[in-house]
Protein backbone atom coordinates (compact mmCIF):
# COMPACT_ATOMS: atom_id res chain seq x y z
CA UNK A 1 0.00 0.00 0.00
CA UNK A 2 1.16 3.41 -0.73
CA UNK A 3 2.38 5.67 2.13
CA UNK A 4 1.40 9.04 0.43
CA UNK A 5 -0.33 10.33 -2.32
CA UNK A 6 1.01 9.32 -5.39
CA UNK A 7 -1.40 9.58 -8.01
CA UNK A 8 -3.63 6.67 -10.04
CA UNK A 9 -0.86 6.17 -12.69
CA UNK A 10 -1.56 5.18 -16.00
CA UNK A 11 -3.08 2.36 -15.49
CA UNK A 12 -5.62 0.15 -13.11
CA UNK A 13 -2.00 -1.11 -10.67
CA UNK A 14 -2.24 1.06 -7.50
CA UNK A 15 -6.58 0.67 -7.90
CA UNK A 16 -5.63 -3.14 -7.34
CA UNK A 17 -3.04 -3.26 -5.27
CA UNK A 18 -4.97 -0.90 -2.50
CA UNK A 19 -8.30 -3.69 -3.01
CA UNK A 20 -5.46 -6.01 -2.55
CA UNK A 21 -4.27 -4.55 0.64
CA UNK A 22 -7.43 -4.10 1.72
CA UNK A 23 -9.04 -7.31 1.33
CA UNK A 24 -6.16 -8.90 3.25
CA UNK A 25 -6.48 -6.62 6.29
CA UNK A 26 -9.95 -7.53 6.45
CA UNK A 27 -9.55 -11.34 5.73
CA UNK A 28 -6.48 -11.34 8.68
CA UNK A 29 -9.16 -9.82 11.08
CA UNK A 30 -10.78 -13.08 10.99
CA UNK A 31 -9.98 -15.90 13.59
CA UNK A 32 -7.93 -17.37 11.96
CA UNK A 33 -6.35 -15.17 9.63
CA UNK A 34 -7.25 -15.68 6.00
CA UNK A 35 -5.16 -12.64 4.39
CA UNK A 36 -2.57 -15.02 2.59
CA UNK A 37 -5.94 -15.85 0.57
CA UNK A 38 -5.67 -12.92 -1.59
CA UNK A 39 -2.11 -14.79 -3.09
CA UNK A 40 -4.00 -17.01 -4.67
CA UNK A 41 -3.11 -16.95 -8.33
CA UNK A 42 -7.06 -17.75 -9.15
CA UNK A 43 -8.12 -14.39 -7.13
CA UNK A 44 -5.64 -12.29 -8.92
CA UNK A 45 -8.03 -11.52 -11.90
CA UNK A 46 -10.99 -10.69 -10.05
CA UNK A 47 -8.85 -8.01 -7.91
CA UNK A 48 -7.59 -6.81 -11.46
CA UNK A 49 -11.28 -6.65 -12.39
CA UNK A 50 -12.17 -5.00 -9.72
CA UNK A 51 -9.38 -2.69 -10.23
CA UNK A 52 -9.52 -1.99 -13.66
CA UNK A 53 -13.08 -0.55 -12.77
CA UNK A 54 -12.26 1.32 -10.09
CA UNK A 55 -9.88 3.37 -12.19
CA UNK A 56 -12.02 3.78 -15.18
CA UNK A 57 -14.84 5.33 -12.69
CA UNK A 58 -12.02 7.67 -11.51
CA UNK A 59 -10.25 8.31 -14.53
CA UNK A 60 -12.89 8.55 -17.05
CA UNK A 61 -16.53 8.82 -15.05
CA UNK A 62 -15.05 11.33 -12.74
CA UNK A 63 -16.01 15.03 -13.33
CA UNK A 64 -13.80 17.09 -10.88
CA UNK A 65 -14.90 20.91 -9.91
CA UNK A 66 -13.18 23.32 -7.70
CA UNK A 67 -14.65 26.62 -6.88
CA UNK A 68 -13.85 29.24 -4.32
CA UNK A 69 -15.78 27.54 -1.57
CA UNK A 70 -13.89 24.09 -2.37
CA UNK A 71 -10.15 25.58 -2.37
CA UNK A 72 -10.28 28.89 -1.12
CA UNK A 73 -6.36 28.96 -0.58
CA UNK A 74 -5.61 28.20 -4.62
CA UNK A 75 -9.00 30.27 -5.71
CA UNK A 76 -6.84 33.27 -3.12
CA UNK A 77 -3.40 32.33 -4.85
CA UNK A 78 -5.34 32.74 -8.67
CA UNK A 79 -6.44 35.78 -7.78
CA UNK A 80 -3.29 36.98 -6.78
CA UNK A 81 -1.29 35.87 -9.80
CA UNK A 82 -4.22 37.95 -11.55
CA UNK A 83 -4.02 41.31 -9.67
CA UNK A 84 0.27 40.66 -10.27
CA UNK A 85 -0.21 40.73 -14.04
CA UNK A 86 -2.14 43.51 -14.38
CA UNK A 87 0.11 45.31 -12.08
CA UNK A 88 2.62 44.37 -14.39
CA UNK A 89 0.61 45.42 -17.45
CA UNK A 90 0.05 48.72 -15.92
CA UNK A 91 3.97 49.52 -15.12
CA UNK A 92 4.63 47.87 -18.75
CA UNK A 93 2.79 50.73 -20.36
CA UNK A 94 3.86 53.34 -17.88
CA UNK A 95 7.60 52.26 -18.87
CA UNK A 96 6.68 52.02 -22.53
CA UNK A 97 5.06 55.75 -22.15
CA UNK A 98 8.28 57.42 -20.76
CA UNK A 99 10.54 55.68 -23.62
CA UNK A 100 8.08 57.11 -26.03
CA UNK A 101 7.72 60.54 -24.49
CA UNK A 102 12.17 59.90 -24.39
CA UNK A 103 14.11 62.18 -27.53
CA UNK A 104 17.60 61.26 -26.85
CA UNK A 105 20.15 62.96 -28.56
CA UNK A 106 22.53 60.65 -29.19
CA UNK A 107 22.37 57.67 -31.73
CA UNK A 108 22.88 55.27 -29.22
CA UNK A 109 19.93 56.14 -27.45
CA UNK A 110 17.89 56.49 -30.40
CA UNK A 111 18.67 52.96 -31.33
CA UNK A 112 17.65 52.15 -27.91
CA UNK A 113 14.58 53.85 -27.85
CA UNK A 114 13.42 52.55 -31.05
CA UNK A 115 14.44 48.74 -30.45
CA UNK A 116 12.24 48.93 -27.01
CA UNK A 117 9.68 50.26 -28.86
CA UNK A 118 9.65 47.38 -31.29
CA UNK A 119 9.16 44.78 -28.46
CA UNK A 120 6.02 43.67 -29.08
CA UNK A 121 3.09 43.95 -26.72
CA UNK A 122 1.23 41.20 -25.15
CA UNK A 123 -2.63 40.29 -26.12
CA UNK A 124 -5.03 41.94 -23.95
CA UNK A 125 -5.92 40.02 -20.81
CA UNK A 126 -7.46 36.45 -21.73
CA UNK A 127 -11.04 37.06 -20.50
CA UNK A 128 -12.94 36.76 -16.91
CA UNK A 129 -11.50 35.17 -13.68
CA UNK A 130 -12.81 31.86 -14.10
CA UNK A 131 -15.28 31.08 -11.21
CA UNK A 132 -14.71 27.60 -10.97
CA UNK A 133 -12.38 24.52 -12.68
CA UNK A 134 -13.57 21.63 -14.22
CA UNK A 135 -10.65 18.67 -14.71
CA UNK A 136 -10.00 15.08 -14.35
CA UNK A 137 -8.12 12.35 -12.67
CA UNK A 138 -4.99 11.22 -14.20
Amino acid sequence: MATGPTGLGPDHAACTDELVTAMRARLNAMDPPQGDNVDDPGVRPNFEALGSGVHAILTVRAQPLSTKDDDPDFWAWTAAVITHLADLRAWQQVVRQAVQNWAPADTPGQQFRQAFLDVPLPGQFPGPVPEQQKGHIR
